[in-house]
């Protein structure tokens, strides 16, 4: 007969009793579990488990952050309702969201204000200057209509909603 030295362990010996209970916490079912060798084993084992499950469920949980892409939808379908009748401003923010999920929009090396917007043209280098502050760009379009009043050129806005999206990602 084999005889167990002190390395080996002797098998656990299964227990004899077992309880689950149903139970409710902040309106959702919830079930405990206990077993031991006796009753009063079995029942604070499963009111130990009952404890862990109520702290669980009752401990608020944080609201999940949306992603880049929905944070983007938002703001895009906040865009357009702001351009509702505009149809050029409407054209405008169409090509901004254009230069923005194309990665044309960068902000400058030396400071977090100016930003470089890259051109939409696939066989052009061109890049113009934006203030990230005013707004300013340094496009045709831009100075064609520097005297009207909030008005934004692609560039602009392009820069205008990658700030949101940064800000948005806080």
């Amino acid at each position: 007969m084999p005889v167990a030295t002190e390395t080996e362990q002797a098998p656990q010996a299964e227990p004899l009793c077992g309880i689950t209970v149903e139970f409710q916490v902040a309106g959702q079912k919830a079930w405990a579990k206990g077993a031991g060798q006796t009753p009063d084993e079995a029942t604070a084992n499963m009111q130990a488990t009952m404890a862990k499950a109520i702290v669980a469920l009752e401990t608020p949980q944080p609201a999940p952050q949306p992603n880049y892409y929905e944070k983007l939808g938002r703001l895009i379908t906040c865009g357009y309702a702001k351009a509702k009748g505009d149809a050029k401003l409407t054209e405008r923010f169409s090509k901004a969201i254009q230069l923005v999920t194309c990665g044309h929009v960068r902000p400058g090396m030396t400071s977090d204000v100016i930003f470089y917007v890259q051109t939409q043209q696939a066989d052009s280098t061109t890049q113009y200057y934006v203030d990230g502050r005013t707004y300013t760009c340094t496009c045709a379009d831009a100075q064609r209509h520097a005297t009207e009043d909030g008005y934004l050129c692609k560039h602009a806005l392009a820069v205008k909603l990658t700030q949101k999206l940064a800000h948005a990602s806080k």
